[in-house]
């Protein structure tokens, strides 16, 4: 069984920011997929500081896997016109631009880690909204590259989620994440959704994850026949939380598979001559 169409789309629409103007909608969507594929990240790895160092082997894999899971929170089905769909901010659509890997390649694996190596203090991220999620660089985690979670992460994440117009956000923000989850269909939904969370995030997201849906359940009266058959096909233009094609291919690599493929990738555009260094090995 999969999640209905009705249950995904209302809870997408719900998550959509509650202010019609500025930008806090989308720096605090972006700082949340940030932190949700650390930690996933981080889960599939073993390891509570992830070192993104490009110029390492174990870099460029942490690095690889990170992006191997915001591309699967925020990459949608493309369009029959083949242009690009994904979400930079929750409740809303992108077509076109840049893909979710050159995002995050661009906003967030350059400048802030960058700056966190390149500080003498610690370094947390972001200072604006005023809610870091994350410690990095070398005085906070002790790798000049390294990444980790900040001190009050759970208390900050929902500051990410406040302006949001749903009063049952963690509930909602499970449903969007789990889009393209299988499900017995038989437990009550709360609890098939704890299930999944805790097979793909640390088991401290998963209980404070849990835990506050659990506190929503008061105000949860819209989960009604959440499951259907088919997978989904929610939201305008058709929906798609699956991982496409080449990224699962990549996460079921092992680490020397994906080392070795990267190795090769990057021999093909040195043989080129294509430029493909970014200004995060500086």
């Amino acid at each position: 069984m999969f999640l209905s169409d009705t249950i995904v789309e209302n809870a997408f629409n719900r998550l959509g920011s509650s202010k019609k103007s500025g930008k806090g909608a989308l720096e605090k969507t972006s700082v949340l997929m940030y932190f949700l594929s650390f930690d996933a990240a981080s889960k599939k790895l073993g390891k509570e500081i992830l070192d993104l160092n490009v110029r390492t082997a174990d870099g460029k894999y942490s690095r690889e896997v990170m992006e191997i899971e915001f591309v699967r929170l925020v990459k949608l089905r493309d369009a029959q016109n083949g242009k690009i769909r994904n979400v930079s901010e929750l409740g809303k659509i992108d077509i076109g631009g840049k893909t979710p890997g050159q995002r995050m390649a661009s906003n967030f694996l350059s400048v802030p880690l960058k700056n966190a190596a390149e500080s003498k203090k610690e370094y947390t991220y972001p200072s604006r909204p005023a809610a870091p999620v994350f410690k990095m660089g070398p005085t906070a985690t002790g790798k000049s590259w390294g990444l980790t979670y900040a001190d009050d992460w759970n208390a900050n994440l929902g500051k990410l989620l406040s302006e949001c117009r749903s009063n049952t956000r963690y509930t909602d923000l499970a449903i969007f994440v789990c889009r393209d989850c299988e499900f017995e269909g038989r437990a009550e939904l709360r609890n098939e959704l704890s299930l999944r969370i805790g097979e793909r995030f640390s088991a401290k997201l998963a209980d404070y994850w849990t835990r506050q849906m659990e506190a929503e359940k008061i105000f949860a009266k819209h989960l009604i026949n959440p499951y259907q058959e088919n997978f989904p096909a929610a939201l305008p233009d058709g929906f798609a939380g699956q991982v496409d094609k080449e990224a699962q291919k990549f996460a079921n690599m092992s680490r020397d598979q994906l080392i070795e493929q990267i190795a090769y990738l990057e021999s093909l555009l040195d043989a080129a001559g294509i430029s493909y260094k970014t200004g995060s090995e500086g």
